[in-house]
């Protein structure tokens, strides 16, 4: 080959295949074009048909030697446009308190404010909270369903203020949609909580992690005792008060930590209750990103894991009768379609100017607010750093930072470039922080779980490919 085409080569059992960067697609070709291109074979050891297909591929954009020139995201100019009046959420930490100690969470294992805050008996003042409400109306001008959402520790500690928050929003926000959301352990879930969360319909999110012996295991309360069957108990009376509405508003996250075993965690969908409603549920395996003592995933643990995946892919090809999965196997199938259908559909072709997947207009779909009033791009960082923090309540945006955020990847620029994965990069910007830096050598650290992910689902995409037809999957 006279240039070197930017795809990245892929086999099965049934098929050879290659994904094409500049198109962001999979095609299937013959084995003889499958060496020819892993550079086992030569262009003129292809039979004349190999030859006339590989020219076809080319006249259509296929094969492309064409790389990214410049690494820069196509909204860094226009932060300040966007930021001024499009945000969509604004995430409230109304309290860095709660009211338990689970193994796996980066405020309980105190780390003496190194990677993560710890948990405080600190608390949102109502002056704070209605100075970020009233920042959010002003940046979201334009958005017509705009979401607040409430985050702790426990945000139900300081039920009372967020009473308030709900009121003086609703009030502020009249003509538009808005929607409530708010994370909880369900604990100090009482009548009088509950029936307020149904009227206004906030959108919840439980954390249950298994059965009792698996999540009195991780989420303890202060005193060492479990917390499963207040947590649970409030879970279904929380449901059941939604009524025929529940399916869409109550649904449960669930952490799956390494030192559990898997099959006796996802035993809590034995209970009645999900075999009787249909429960929305959503999996997370334990992060570990803020941990000082790191999480080991064994040999075995990932194999179970993922024997679960694949009884849903024998589940979605209906060749094995009465298969029980997990609520949240049956999402993430869904998840494996939609990439599915935006691999065969493709791109045009690879812009000149353009940014690897990962890193969002920080602000833009959601911004969260701690309780001095600084502002993060979400949840998920460490509100130590300092190059996460993108302003707060009082001056307003960073929109200096806000744009080194959007660009990050410049630091590493060249890798970036060159990387078969990198429209489909799943390093955010928090991926670079190096203890309130930015830096090179820290985002480099997570290129290769980055490429791994994305292999997984080019490999779930020819997966289904191959179960839905024998024809190659051609151009």
């Amino acid at each position: 080959m006279k240039t070197k085409p930017f795809i990245r080569l892929y086999r099965s059992p049934r098929g050879f295949y290659f994904y094409d960067v500049n198109k962001d697609t999979i095609v299937g070709v013959d084995e003889s074009i499958y060496s020819y291109l892993s550079e086992e074979s030569t262009y003129d050891e292809l039979s004349e048909e190999d030859k006339d297909y590989i020219e076809q591929l080319k006249e259509k954009g296929y094969l492309s030697d064409h790389h990214v020139s410049v690494i820069k995201h196509e909204q860094t100019d226009k932060v300040e446009e966007i930021l001024s009046d499009h945000c969509e959420q604004l995430i409230l930490q109304v309290t860095q308190s709660c009211n338990l100690v689970c193994s796996y969470c980066p405020y309980a294992n105190k780390t003496d404010n190194t990677l993560q805050r710890n948990h405080e008996n600190k608390h949102m003042t109502w002056e704070v909270a209605k100075q970020a409400i009233d920042f959010f109306a002003e940046h979201s001008k334009s958005f017509q369903s705009p979401t607040i959402s409430f985050y702790g520790g426990e945000p139900l500690i300081v039920f009372d203020m967020l009473k308030k928050c709900v009121k003086y929003c609703e009030e502020l926000f009249l003509g538009k949609d808005i929607s409530f959301f708010m994370t909880t352990n369900a604990t100090l879930m009482t009548d009088e909580i509950i029936d307020f969360l149904a009227e206004h319909r906030f959108h919840l999110l439980f954390s249950i992690d298994g059965p009792a012996s698996i999540h009195d295991i991780n989420r303890k309360r202060s005193d060492g005792t479990g917390s499963f069957a207040s947590a649970f108990s409030a879970f279904k009376k929380t449901y059941e008060r939604y009524g025929k509405d529940a399916a869409e508003y109550v649904r449960i996250n669930m952490v799956i930590s390494p030192v559990n075993d898997i099959d006796e965690s996802f035993s809590l969908f034995d209970d009645k209750f999900f075999r009787n409603n249909n429960v929305v549920v959503s999996s997370s395996l334990a992060d570990d990103e803020y941990l000082a003592n790191k999480l080991t995933y064994s040999a075995e643990f990932e194999a179970e894991y993922n024997y679960y995946y694949f009884l849903s892919f024998l589940n979605e090809m209906k060749l094995v009768e009465g298969i029980k999965l997990p609520p949240f196997f049956k999402y993430k199938m869904m998840v494996f379609k939609r990439e599915y259908l935006q691999f065969k559909r493709g791109i045009n072709s690879l812009p000149d100017v353009t940014t690897p997947g990962g890193p969002c207009v920080s602000g833009h779909s959601k911004f969260f607010v701690n309780v001095k009033g600084d502002i993060f791009p979400c949840e998920r960082v460490s509100e130590i750093s300092e190059c996460m923090k993108i302003g707060n309540i009082y001056e307003g945006f960073d929109y200096d930072m806000v744009r080194k955020h959007l660009n990050v990847s410049q630091l590493t620029a060249d890798k970036c470039k060159n990387c078969y994965a990198m429209l489909h990069c799943s390093m955010c910007q928090g991926h670079s922080d190096d203890n309130g830096k930015f830096t090179a050598e820290k985002r480099l650290s997570y290129c290769k779980s980055s490429r791994n992910v994305f292999d997984s689902k080019i490999k779930n995409c020819i997966l289904l490919k191959e179960t839905k037809t024998k024809y190659t999957w051609r151009p």
